[in-house]
């Protein structure tokens, strides 16, 4: 099992909202890792 941890992901330059970035949110918010996304705030609410 994953232990708890947080990731902090930080938008960089180039790094577009995808379908692939979308789709690991949900798998790390699954293994029970807290993720604090900084990205802008649709990314953030497609997330939640």
């Amino acid at each position: 099992m994953v232990p708890n941890s947080e990731i902090t992901i930080v938008k960089g330059k180039g790094i577009p909202r995808s379908e692939i970035l979308y789709r690991l949110m949900k798998i790390l918010k699954g293994l029970n890792i807290n993720v604090r996304v900084l990205f802008q705030d649709e990314f953030e609410e497609a997330i939640s």
